[in-house]
């Protein structure tokens, strides 16, 4: 496969955003099981703490948006952006988000267990502890985040691109890897082995180090000793 190739593959499609006409805030405080929100700016809202289960988001823009510690079962996020939220230790599992933008959000202790992600962008986000366990992602990319300590047990990720990521103590165990590249991001500590990073392309530097990790000492030809 020619880099042009792998290159194309690794575009994703960014949210389909209207120009003009988005509703500011809601009626109400409170986020309502089943409800359906739509074209709306959501600005220096407090969502905090707040439960809902079956809840869908569609074409809003969230700024400096509260939503930490919010459980949220099979919440669905569509052609949106965050900017600047925090996303602290809530529990979105079965979500599915599709086609959004999350930059410079707090997503420490993020919990997405067995979501579906497609076409998302993190950038400057700091999401160290986050679960992404038995997720699926594919076409989503990461750039300049925290994400160490970050949890893929049992996930499948296609087409994801890690770009200057702290990816320390990051757990892939189990996890199914397709065109995943890791290039330039920190790995140190990373729990995964041959299995899980076979899909995976690697610079030099850390596919020296994984080798090293496993055991296996390595040392440059010229510095073999003399017969």
């Amino acid at each position: 496969m020619t880099n042009k190739q792998v290159k194309l593959e690794s575009v994703i499609k960014g949210p389909k955003l209207p120009k003009s006409g988005l509703t500011k805030g809601l009626e109400s405080d409170t986020i309502e099981d089943l409800e359906k929100y739509t074209q709306l700016m959501l600005e220096d809202e407090n969502f905090a703490n707040q439960e809902a289960q079956h809840i869908g988001f569609d074409q809003v823009l969230f700024q400096n948006v509260r939503l930490n510690n919010t459980r949220f079962k099979k919440v669905q996020l569509l052609d949106s952006r965050l900017t600047a939220c925090d996303l602290a230790n809530a529990e979105w599992p079965e979500a599915s988000l599709q086609r959004l933008e999350l930059l410079d959000c707090h997503l420490t202790g993020f919990r997405a267990i067995e979501a579906h992600l497609q076409d998302i962008l993190f950038e400057e986000c700091s999401a160290s502890f986050a679960q992404f366990r038995f997720a699926v992602l594919k076409s989503v990319r990461f750039k300049h985040c925290n994400l160490s300590s970050i949890d893929f047990q049992g996930a499948k990720l296609t087409n994801v691109t890690f770009i200057d990521c702290d990816l320390g103590e990051a757990d892939l165990s189990g996890a199914t890897l397709v065109n995943v590249d890791l290039r330039g991001s920190k790995i140190d500590g990373m729990r995964a082995g041959v299995q899980e990073l076979k899909g995976t392309t690697l610079d030099p530097t850390q596919a020296l180090a994984f080798v090293r990790g496993l055991g296996i000492k390595v040392e440059l030809a010229e510095n073999r000793p003399a017969n």
